[in-house]
């Protein structure tokens, strides 16, 4: 029984859970069949639908229309087999899990025994730790109890109108994206046991993937010292940067050892990340003819790809994955690329804030203000907007501190070279 929830499994009868093909015809609970499961009370609310068919209380526009008491008398068809409710339904709907006996289910304590099994394998940093398994258990349970309300079980033999495939998982997949954290891991445990219908496809390094991407647009095996360069750094320097940190050393035209530096791991996404727009760049190279590297031949392909990409993101990733590949370069072959000149950096087209609240363009206009002597803002009638407009003008002409303005004396004050206070 799982160790997570409080299944209430005395109050229920014995339970009959009707499988595809024992019936020419899966029919209604009678009203003893209902009175196993919940309380006498709701079975007037219950009554109205039984004139209609399973076909029709299976469709989502029907479904969601109706009351609570009713939805959950569906559900209690679809917990017994009787229909098999579309992922569609099943995946949206909140269940309460003490509603239902569900550990009486040869499903579920298939489950359980599936979870304790591979759990150590999953999470072998938490193996240990049996607070964390019972967190980790809730979410991948109500996948599971999603996929029984669908009619499927997790292999033959456990009383589902069908078994889980590949398929259903890649389904579910698309319609419920709050599951499918908890679908990959139902379908990595499945497909470990021999009697499963899940598919255990091989996995592909994701060097080996990657490389399958260059060889497909033709830019490995390399051709030219351009290309070798952008595969030498990606599939060697960069890539011995996952997992595992690595060190630079930076030499004198002597051969003297300057310094050592340390260049931390990267994860294996950050990798694919940057080597997807090193391939774009291989690429490009590739259609242009370039052979020889140079600033020119670089900034060139550069800024026209650069011009085409139109998200942001795509834009960063690109600047920093040929930032990296320049800097290696540049240390490996001695070579002097100035690297501002091949991509500078974009200006800024929006005013920089300074602090909370001030900015250049409030600056200036506040400047503007203290300009303008017909301004309205400002009643130099009234002494303290007199002094303060004067305090101000006085700290932008003299780059004075205002404690060194309001301390000022009278005779503080000189002639500048225009005749002017």
């Amino acid at each position: 029984m799982s160790q997570i929830l409080a299944w209430q499994s005395l109050r229920f009868g014995p339970i009959t859970v009707r499988r595809k093909g024992q019936f020419e015809s899966r029919e209604h609970l009678t009203r003893s069949e209902y009175e196993q499961y919940r309380s006498a009370e709701t079975w007037g609310r219950v009554e109205p639908i039984l004139s209609s068919s399973l076909t029709d209380l299976v469709q989502p526009t029907i479904f969601f229309k109706l009351p609570g008491t009713q939805r959950d008398y569906v559900l209690l068809l679809a917990f017994l087999q009787r229909i098999s409710l579309p992922l569609e339904i099943v995946f949206p709907t909140k269940t309460e899990f003490n509603k239902f006996p569900f550990p009486e289910l040869p499903n579920f304590e298939y489950f359980d025994a599936l979870y304790d099994k591979y759990y150590p394998v999953l999470y072998p940093m938490d193996s240990e730790k049996q607070l964390q398994k019972a967190k980790k258990r809730i979410p991948l349970l109500r996948t599971v109890v999603c996929l029984w309300f669908a009619g499927y079980a997790l292999k033959e033999g456990l009383e589902g109108n069908h078994i889980i495939t590949s398929s259903v998982l890649a389904k579910a997949s698309k319609i419920a994206k709050y599951h499918r954290s908890s679908l990959t891991l139902l379908g990595k445990m499945l497909a470990k046991e021999t009697d499963s219908l899940i598919e255990n496809k091989p996995v592909i390094p994701c060097d080996e993937a990657e490389r399958s991407l260059w060889i497909a647009a033709g830019i490995y095996p390399t051709q030219t010292p351009f290309e070798e360069s952008l595969y030498t750094f990606a599939f060697s320097y960069l890539r011995q940067r996952v997992n595992d940190s690595i060190t630079d050393d930076y030499y004198d035209d002597e051969g003297n050892l300057l310094f050592r530096y340390g260049k931390k791991t990267i994860s294996i996404n950050y990798w694919k990340a940057i080597v997807k727009y090193i391939r774009y760049f291989a690429i490009k190279c590739r259609s242009k003819g370039l052979t020889d590297i140079s600033e020119n031949s670089i900034s060139e392909v550069y800024t026209e790809i650069f011009g085409q990409m139109k998200g942001q993101e795509d834009k960063t990733f690109f600047r920093v994955a040929l930032r990296h590949w320049l800097r290696w370069l540049i240390r490996t072959t001695n070579a002097s690329y100035n690297i501002e000149r091949i991509m500078p950096r974009p200006r800024r087209v929006m005013s920089k804030d300074h602090g909370r609240v001030f900015s250049m363009s409030k600056a200036y206009i506040l400047v503007q203000t203290l300009m303008n002597d017909q301004t309205p803002l400002i009643n130099e009638n009234i002494l303290m907007d007199f002094r303060h407009r004067r305090a101000c003008l006085l700290m932008l002409s003299t780059a004075a501190r205002p404690h060194e303005i309001v301390n000022l004396l009278q005779n503080a004050l000189f002639i500048d070279s225009q005749d002017n206070s």
